[in-house]
């Protein structure tokens, strides 16, 4: 038998000696194919690790919902095993692999095998304070499991669980973990992660639960928390569950109406913000329409963000955050239109030029066109000069002297550019510049002059020689 031979590995192992002393049928199959097994670790639910430094600009997701893959992928192995070999097998795997101990608890428990935990725990003992198996009964999302757990004389002192509960939507959970005052009202994260996912029922349940133990403060903290955190992942349903209670005028409703007028304004002002920031229209629909938010501070934020909106749309070659950005008054830059066609949007070009140019004044569209021209490098960029200057065209309307401006200026601009690429495109369009076409005048009469000026002394020479 070769040294590095995997029969050879478990042979050296220390945890192999009890077994080889006292071999048992079937656990030299079970060892080698269970040797390399390891434990899904609880991945942390908060980004950067810590809820303390939660901030609204932080990632979606974490990697704790890849723990749910891992530990599907354990159970799908070890629950046929245990259906062929029996729940004794596993106490023998467990005294030759002793690392199989905290697999298989975890994986019993998520699993809501109560007769396989019932046996591990009668054997080895299951440690009184433990909130990670409690993580673990929650993840699964086994009521009955976290039940069991409690009947085996296991507490919880810790927020894990139902923060693990609030992550994973579990609200059947939340409401066996809030009776059994696993957690306390206010807390921020559980209100964080029902919101973002837009769990609108366990938002009113929970509300309704910790309203009586608030005052008018807290319960207007509450209603500021929950819209913020609806903004950051546009979860519209929420804002307008929140408007709903604010027109039931009870006194314990999470009413908008808890919110003074200037701590309103600034958190309509901070959620447009977030809402703009990750391009989700309807919140931002909400905000203008139903949240009736000021003009004025939809101007300074779009001052602000405006580029960074239109131009991520334009990469993601989202239509209606396009027109929707438009409507609120955004200029449409022509830089937009080159972002939009590199990421291979070419409807989206399109329908920029189709709604922005109509809203311009005439002066705008005129240098829309002429800031087209000094940015047509290359012959990838003629095909949008072309809609650019054929939708300009259409739009002029008569005026003669604007029409005149802006050809000239484009034709300037295209000459002082290497390559002539803006230049071809002009002059296929019937362009000629001043200077050219006085060159051209001028031509044209030494042209005709000259034939007189050439044939004068030969037919004066010919008749002197008559």
């Amino acid at each position: 038998m070769r040294p590095s031979s995997p029969i050879m590995a478990v042979l050296r192992s220390v945890d192999m000696f009890g077994t080889i002393c006292g071999f048992q049928l079937g656990l030299w199959e079970d060892a080698l194919r269970f040797r390399r097994l390891v434990c899904p670790a609880l991945d942390n639910m908060y980004p950067y690790g810590d809820l303390s430094i939660w901030r609204l600009d932080c990632p979606k997701y974490t990697s704790s919902y890849n723990m749910l893959d891992r530990y599907d992928a354990l159970a799908a192995l070890l629950l046929p095993w245990v259906d062929l070999h029996g729940v004794s097998r596993i106490v023998r795997l467990m005294d030759a692999l002793p690392h199989m101990k905290t697999i298989w608890i975890h994986v019993a428990i998520y699993s809501n095998w109560q007769y396989v935990v019932q046996v591990l725990h009668d054997t080895y003992g299951l440690r009184p304070v433990n909130d990670d198996l409690f993580e673990v009964a929650v993840a699964g999302g086994h009521v009955a499991m976290v039940e069991f757990l409690t009947r085996l004389g296991l507490s919880i002192t810790k927020l894990g669980p139902a923060h693990r509960a609030a992550h994973l939507t579990r609200t059947d959970m939340l409401v066996f973990l809030w009776h059994r005052r696993a957690f306390a009202a206010g807390d921020a994260y559980i209100l964080l992660e029902l919101s973002r996912h837009g769990q609108v029922d366990a938002l009113r349940w929970l509300y309704q639960e910790w309203a009586p133990l608030m005052d008018e403060g807290g319960r207007a903290g509450l209603v500021t928390w929950m819209l913020r955190f609806a903004s950051k992942w546009g979860q519209v349903s929420v804002a307008k569950w929140l408007a709903e209670c604010s027109d039931s005028h009870t006194s314990l409703s999470p009413s908008l109406a808890l919110l003074d007028e200037m701590v309103q304004r600034d958190l309509y002002y901070q959620c447009f913000r977030h809402a703009l920031w990750n391009g989700y229209v309807a919140m931002l629909e909400w905000l203008v329409d139903d949240g009736r938010m000021l003009a004025d501070d939809i101007q300074v934020i779009l001052a602000r963000d405006g580029l960074m909106a239109m131009e991520k749309a334009a990469r993601d070659g989202s239509e209606p955050m396009a027109a929707l950005l438009l409507a609120l008054g955004m200029a449409l830059p022509v830089e937009v239109l080159f972002v939009a066609a590199t990421h291979g949007h070419l409807n989206m070009v399109t329908f920029l030029l189709r709604v922005a140019m109509p809203r311009m004044d005439v002066r705008t569209r005129g240098d829309f066109v002429v800031r087209m021209v000094q940015l047509t490098t290359s012959d990838d960029h003629t095909t949008m000069l072309h809609s650019v200057y054929d939708t300009w065209v259409s739009l002029v309307d008569g005026d003669d002297v604007e029409a005149a401006r802006v050809q000239q200026e484009c034709l300037a601009d295209a000459a002082a550019l290497w390559g002539n690429h803006a230049l071809r495109v002009l002059r296929s369009k019937g362009l000629v510049m001043l200077e050219e076409e006085a060159s051209n005048e001028s031509w044209q009469l030494k042209a005709t002059a000259a034939p007189t000026t050439r044939l004068e002394p030969v037919v004066h020479s010919f008749a002197n020689w008559v």
